[in-house]
Formats: C-alpha cells, structure tokens, sequence
C-alpha cells in the first residue's frame, strides 16, 4: 500500500506528463488490439466467405477467345455433376453521370442465376430491367451520384448514348477483369450489356456454375479443361487464395504501423520514469545513504509504472474495441471482402499481456542505471542525471531474440497466410527472418549514428573558434554526439520518408497526367457518334474554340500472328501480367501527314503518308514479349472482319496503356468502320468551366471529360493511401 499511494502521488504531481504518457501507451495499445485483431479476423471472414467472393462454385473465364452460349450449353448437359450454370458478359466502357465522365467495368449478367451466393450483395438484382444499372461503391463515388439518379453509357455499334437508372450500390465485390478494383463495375442484364458492347449474339467471357451436392473436384477439372482449353478455371479455394494473397500485403503494413506505435509508447514511458527518477535522485541518494534498501525506492517506480501500463493498457483495449469495429469494416470496403468483426479473448489477453510488459521493461531499464548510482557521488557532485546503465552483451542478447519472438509469433500468421505450414514453422521461420532484418537494422543505425556523432563531434571542436554564446550548444552537441547522433538519423529517416512519399505521389500523378495529355494532344477529349460530328464542331464555335483535333479509335481483337492464332500466346504470358489477360486491342487512326506525333517510336519506323494506301500499322511496345517483330503480319478482328496487318514498327509503353495498336485514320476509317469520333482540345488553365460549358452545348452522343483526371483519379486513392503510410 506505500508503494501504490507513493506512486499516485508521485503521478498526481505531474499531472501533464503522466497523461501524455498514458494516452501514448493509450494509442500503442489501441493500434496493436485493433490491428492483432483485425490479422486474425480476415483470414477467417476471407475463408468463410469464399463463396460470396466467387458467386458461385467454379467461375469460368474466357476473355481471350469468348464462348458461344449454345456451345456452352452442349457440354455442361453432357456433364451430370452440373447443376446449373449462369452466364456474364464483360467489358470496359465509358460512362457519364451529370457530375463526371470516367471509365467503368461493364458486366452483363443473368438477372434471374447470378449470382448462386450473396445475392444480397447485389440489392434488387432479381428484379434489375434493362433500363435500370447496378454501380460498385467506388464507381458511383467517382461518378458523384446515388441511388435514382441517371447515368449514360455509349452504344459501341453506333455510338448513340443509353440513359440507366442506378437501382443500388454494390458493396464488397471485387470483379477479376482488367482493373475493376480501380474503376468498379456496372451491373447490367445481360442483353443489354452485350449489345452496349458490340459483343456478336450469344458471346459469353465469363461463366458461373453450380455443382450438384457432394461434387468432388477431381471429377470435374479435367473435363472442364478438356472442352474449354481457352478458359480459365477458378474454384473457391482459388478465390480465397486470391483474396488472402492481396489482404496480405495490407494487413503486413498496418501490423508494422502497430509495432511503431508500440515503439514510441515505450520510448515515452521509459523517457517519463527517467524523468520521474532525476527529479527524486537527491532524496533516493539521501535514503540509500541511510540504509534504506534499493528494493524499497524501486518498488515505488515499479508500482508507478505498473499503474501507468495498466490504466493505458486497459484504455488502449477498449479504445481499440471501438477502432476495430470502424477498422474491420473499412478494410473490407478497401479490399472489396466482406469482413465480419467479432471479440476475441486471445486479441484482449496477449494485448494485455504485452502492454504491461512493455511499461516494466521501459521502467525497468533507467531504473536499473538510478540503482547503481554512489549516493555519496551524487551527494558531492548534485549530478540529477542517471547514469547509462550498460547492458551486458548476453543480456542484449537475450533482449534482442526475444523481441524477435514476439514480433515473429505477432506477424507469423500474415507473414504465411494462406499457407499450410504448422504454427511452430511458421514461427521459427518469421523468427529467424525477423532477427536477420533486426540485425541489418541495427548495423545501419550503428553506422549511420556513428557517422552524424562525428559530425557533430567535429561541430563541438568548433567552440573555441566562434562567438562565446555559441560555446555552450556546440559543447553540449559534442559532449552529448551519441546521443544526438541517434535523433539526428531518427530526424532524418522521419523526414526523408515524408517528403520521398509527397514527391512519389506528386510525381506519379504528374506524368500519368502529361502523358496522357501528351498522347490525347490536349487536357480535354470529347467523344462523339460519328453522324453527330458535324454538330459537335458547331458546338465548338458556338464557344469560341478555334483549335482542336480529330480522331478516330475502336475496339479489335488481335487474333493472329503471322497466321497462328494468338490466344495460346497470351495465355502463356497472362499469368501474373493483367495486359495479357485480354486480347482486346484499342485502335487509334493516325494522320501521318502531320508532323508532330503524341508516340515515340523505339523500333522499326512510324507511319508515313504512303502508308494512308496499305494495311499497315504500329503496335505497343509490350506485344513483342509475344514474340511479335516488325515485318510481321498480325490478324485484326474489327467487328465481324478479320483484317491483317504488317508491323512496321513500335511505339512506346507508358504507365497507363491507353492505346494497343495505330494504323493511319484513312485505313482504320475503309476497314474498321469506327462508329465514334474523338476530339482534343487545349483548354489551358480554363479547363474546369471549359469543361462545363462544353456539357451543356454538346449533342446527346456526345461525352466531354478531362484526360488527366479521369485517369489519374482512379489511381489517387491508392497512392495517396501509401503516401500517407509512410509520412
């Protein structure tokens, strides 16, 4: 009981620190619970929710070479195990609200089947008509509308624009096709879908299917792949293994954030009972000179510090209760998974168990240093400072394997998810990767300390060289260089990782913007059916724009190279690399009268007027990891004509591909028959009114957004989210 009122009294006379050191503990407690918490939920919510994320027990996907309906129907009623199966069609369109104009992952579906499982994800989908659209939650965001409100889609046969009514939203679904977690999908049926896209009748890329009870895997896999050797099959098991894989990466992180937290918690525990002993070091020197045992003056700090984790520690939790709830639904909106939020006795003790051990041990080490202070020193010399307390190098040790098991049994489970590996694996290998990091960590502290001590060693030997106020800073910077050395890099560090982050952010959204820009020929684009381009112009004038330029792009298919069908080689490269997963070209119509160009050629040449008169052409940079070389014929499927090509050259890649393949606009225009015309403009630093003017004069087929934010708006989330992680 003397220790417990000595130590209330003790934190009751310095009120601001003692709460600036519980909330610290506080925050360090919270982020770990909610975060310890949140590792252990989302696996399990990923693998009870396996079937919400597929929709149903095996999803097929064609991209590459689309399936006919018909055909599909033949072989599953040949297939006993099947019991039924729900067919999808998707592309990527654009799509205009009254706010934004922007991009968006179109998916037709069969209203009355999809999907087999969390039919309550899509509200009303039973009953969607073919005037009326589902929005995911990130795509109605960045088109700025809700429920009942209108939306436009434009027809790819004729250019003309569709009005839909946004029936609901789409929460925690993540489609597969291209960057649906970027752009978010539309919901539509089927037909309507399918004819939006030009898709030729009875076309399905995507396909669900139902097993009959008890099914067992090995029966069904081998005959899928037998009859659709273009598809891919994926299970449930696959889709949680997707999920967990892409989970992993930012449960990693937020884990990492917690540990920090904890870090500086103890750090501000550790540094208040350091303060807390200088102050009273007269007294304990005056009682140790007396025959009071150490035992007795130790207590007291023990109990200070036993109180301080306690209260903090507790709060932490129930902060972090509270945290957790807001923290698990969150993450399953960023991650599009349906995360479920429940209590967990383990998450509570071993938070418990870790914040009050780390209050004595932050206790524990200044006041190891205070008891070996000469009271009789301290006495001559009135020195309030406690002296260093050298650690042992086995006991450094010691300390240092056992913060790595306890980071590694911390981090062990996201560090393997999804792995099969036993727990004790699982440990002893996150252990000894851990302790190597640590080691490596430690080392570059060392060096780097060492290094800003000498300079701040060499600044001290300056004293004696400039003005008498300057001696005593730059003595204390040289009497005290280890010291400052370890801030000066902790500064450095804190600082570097701000600013590289703010600069990576700010750079990355720059050159996705001039390179689109750049590749557009303007900031503004307007897209238009090509019977209306006529009164687009005027609309022009009618604003006093004088200058822009016309275009003309659409939608292939690359179907052959040099008279062997494609869709084995892009196969081959689709694993891991998103580009490869379709076969869908975007085609631009080039006026190679024109001197400048929006491309650089890095192989081959680029086109010429004489080139107006042959089937020749320009393909992106990445299509000769096909194999593909200039003087090669590729087929083209435009529509429902194949049309072969010579490459004369390649153009270059940027980090946003928005063009595949160019050819002049003479040939594009005789072969393709393009049912939309594309304009640029300049609209300078006026490019928001601009923009809204020109909505208001444009013909109903006509669509007007700015290049760089239509794009990099998309990608701002993200990288803003890691931006701000590391500052």
């Amino acid at each position: 009981m003397i220790w417990l009122s000595s130590a209330g009294r003790s934190l009751l006379r310095n009120k601001l620190r003692t709460i600036f050191t519980i909330l610290s503990l506080i925050i360090g407690s919270a982020s770990f619970f909610s975060m310890f918490l949140l590792s252990e939920l989302a696996p399990r919510s990923i693998e009870n929710s396996a079937k919400l994320l597929l929709g149903g027990d095996v999803l097929v996907q064609s991209y590459l070479k689309p399936l006919q309906s018909n055909i599909v129907n033949d072989i599953f009623q040949d297939m006993g195990e099947i019991d039924s199966h729900s067919s999808s069609y998707v592309g990527q369109s654009m799509v205009q609200s009254k706010n934004k104009t922007t991009s968006v992952i179109l998916k037709g579906i069969d209203t009355k089947t999809y999907p087999y499982y969390g039919e309550n994800q899509y509200p009303g989908i039973r009953s969607l008509q073919a005037n009326e659209v589902l929005l995911a939650d990130n795509a109605a965001d960045r088109l700025q509308v809700k429920v009942g409100e209108k939306i436009w889609l434009p027809s790819a046969s004729d250019g003309s624009l569709h009005e839909y009514k946004v029936k609901g939203l789409v929460l925690n679904v993540q489609e597969s096709y291209g960057d649906a977690d970027i752009f978010g999908a539309a919901y539509l049926p089927l037909n309507e879908a399918a004819n939006l896209l030009n898709a030729p009748a009875g076309s399905t890329n995507e396909i669900l299917i139902h097993w009959k009870a008890g099914t067992p895997k090995t029966s069904w896999q081998a005959e899928l792949e037998k009859h659709l050797p273009s598809a891919t099959l994926t299970d449930t098991k696959e889709r949680t293994d997707e999920s967990l894989a892409q989970a992993k990466t930012l449960l990693l992180l937020l884990q990492l954030f917690s540990l920090l937290a904890l870090g500086i918690s103890a750090l501000t525990v550790s540094n208040t009972m350091k303060q807390a002993m200088s102050t009273r070091m007269r007294d304990i020197a005056v009682m140790k000179a007396i025959g009071v045992r150490s035992r007795s003056f130790a207590g007291t700090f023990l109990t200070e510090g036993i109180l301080i984790g306690t209260i903090g520690t507790i709060t932490g939790i129930v902060t972090g209760l509270l945290v957790s709830t807001w923290l698990t639904s969150y993450v399953g909106k960023m991650l599009a998974i349906p995360l479920s939020w429940e209590f967990s006795w383990k998450v509570t003790i071993v938070t418990f168990a870790v914040g009050m051990l780390m209050a004595l041990i932050s206790t524990w080490i200044p006041l190891k240093g205070m008891l070996i202070v000469s009271p009789m020193q301290l006495l001559l010399e009135g020195n309030h400072q406690i002296p260093s307390y050298r650690v042992r190098f086995w006991k450094r040790g010691l300390l240092l394997l056992l913060i790595s098991l306890v980071v590694a049994f911390y981090l062990q489970k996201t560090l393997f998810l999804g792995s099969t590996e036993s727990i004790s694996s699982r440990v002893v290998l996150s252990f000894l990767g851990i302790l190597l990091i640590i080691i490596l960590v430690s080392i570059f502290v060392k060096v780097c300390s060492s290094a800003f001590s000498f300079i701040f060693r060499v600044v001290g030997s300056m004293r004696k060289l400039i003005s008498p106020r300057w001696f005593i800073p730059f003595h204390n910077l040289s009497s005290g260089r280890k010291r400052y050395g370890l801030l000066a890099l902790i500064l450095s560090v804190g600082v570097a990782s701000a600013v590289s982050s703010e600069l990576f952010a700010d750079n990355l959204t720059q050159s996705v913007s001039q390179q689109l820009e750049t590749e557009a020929k303007g900031n503004l684009l307007i897209t238009s059916s090509l019977v209306e381009s006529e009164a687009v112009k005027e609309a022009f004038q009618s604003l006093d724009i004088k200058k822009w330029t016309e275009g003309v792009q659409m939608n292939g298919l690359l179907s052959s190279i040099n008279g062997s069908e494609a869709t084995s080689l892009f196969q081959q490269k689709s694993d891991g690399n998103k580009f490869f997963a379709s076969n869908k070209l975007s085609i631009e119509g080039v006026d190679p009268s024109l001197a400048s160009r929006s491309y650089s050629i890095i192989g081959g040449r680029d086109l010429i007027e004489d080139d107006s008169s042959h089937k020749t052409a320009l393909l992106l940079e990445d299509y000769q990891q096909l194999g593909i070389k200039t003087g090669d014929t590729v087929e083209v499927t435009m529509g429902e004509k194949k049309i072969p090509f010579k490459i004369v050259g390649f153009f270059e890649s940027g980090f946003v591909k928005t063009v595949g393949m160019r050819t002049t606009k003479d040939i594009l225009s005789k072969y393709g028959a393009p049912n939309r015309v594309m304009f640029s403009i300049d609209g300078g630093t006026l490019t928001t009114g601009l923009l809204s003017e020109l909505n208001g004069v444009l013909p109903a087929s006509a669509m007007a957004y700015s290049v760089s934010s239509t794009a990099s708006e998309s990608l701002n989330s993200m990288i803003r989210m890691i931006s701000v992680f590391f500052s």
